[in-house]
């Protein structure tokens, strides 16, 4: 079951990063959207590992 709900995230990236794209007509707002993603991941990973 987690692996579906990955996979359900995963493919929602590249849906998001048309829409954002299409909304503001540039590409920075698509990468800074998974910029902050990828950073609140990493504080995440960095706190479930100290355990």
């Amino acid at each position: 079951m987690a692996q579906t709900g990955g996979y359900l995230i995963a493919a929602a990236g590249p849906v998001t990063a048309s829409v954002l794209h299409a909304a503001t007509g540039t590409w920075a707002a698509p990468l800074l959207a998974f910029l902050g993603v990828l950073l609140l991941s990493g504080v995440a990973s960095l706190r479930a590992g100290r355990g």
